[in-house]
């Protein structure tokens, strides 16, 4: 009759309070112990430095803002990765990814635990880098000025477009975008 359950730790407590358990059960236990606590150690360890690609979603007025993040660094083009192919909904769900950034940056919450400092650092990097997608194209006399990258989201958004629905239409905005 075992008296000592595998992976608990009542076990070990019952072993503590005086009860008669086998040497091998005891043994055991304490080994399952041992193997919890090296776990739980490793998975704080990767934790702290962010080890593993995570991707996550947060919603953020309304939208489902998506991307990834390694290392503490969150590489741009994961961001509203999962709309990509619908450019409004993407130029929008970027939007709110910049406006998500630089709020969890200034969120107090986050200056506390190395993990949490961490993270904000993170949140507070993208939001000083990160560039929203813009869905219109200015005219060149225009007072406002366009950035490069923005021409260069809207004219890889144009040929994806293009490739997916193939169209005369389609063809003559990606010609007018990328050229």
């Amino acid at each position: 009759m075992k008296i000592l359950n595998k992976s608990s730790l009542l076990g070990l407590f019952i072993v503590m309070m005086g009860q008669p358990v086998a040497a091998e059960d005891f043994v055991e236990a304490l080994q399952e112990l041992n193997q919890a606590k090296a776990d739980w150690f490793v998975n704080a360890f990767k934790r702290s430095k962010d080890l593993d690609e995570v991707t996550e979603t947060i919603p953020f007025q309304g939208m489902p803002v998506t991307f990834r993040h390694q290392h503490w660094k969150i590489p741009h083009e994961s961001v509203c990765r999962d709309v990509w192919n619908n450019q409004k909904q993407y130029a929008k769900c970027t939007i709110a990814a910049k406006q998500l950034f630089v709020s969890l940056c200034n969120t107090p919450q986050y200056k506390r635990a190395s993990i949490e400092k961490s993270r904000s650092r993170m949140f507070c990097n993208t939001a000083e880098t990160y560039q929203p997608v813009q869905t219109t194209v200015k005219p060149s006399g225009s007072a406002g000025q366009i950035s490069g990258r923005q021409i260069t989201d809207e004219c890889r958004q144009a040929k994806l477009d293009a490739f997916m629905n193939p169209s005369t239409k389609t063809a003559n905005y990606r010609d007018q975008v990328c050229n």
